[in-house]
């Protein structure tokens, strides 16, 4: 299963798409900075997690979410075992 969790540079979102990983989902990790979201994405890999950072401001829907599912979908089709 893969969840995406907006604003997961930090706080909140990063222990949520913490946990989801540690339960075995893969995560889309978003945060409005990409350098905060492959922070995250680096928590999940140190605890065996499976993660991918995206910049993008949702706040900027719907041209910003578009191009941001159509990159996680693009992902998924490439990393077979993402």
């Amino acid at each position: 299963m893969i969840a995406l969790v907006t604003g997961a540079g930090s706080g909140i979102g990063a222990a949520i798409a913490l946990r989801l990983a540690t339960d075995g989902h893969r995560v889309a990790v978003n945060d409005l900075s990409l350098a905060a979201a492959k922070t995250t994405v680096a928590l999940i890999e140190a605890h065996g997690g499976s993660a991918i950072a995206y910049g993008a401001d949702v706040s900027d829907a719907p041209p910003a979410v578009a191009a941001m599912l159509t990159q996680i979908t693009h992902d998924l089709a490439r990393r077979k075992c993402w």
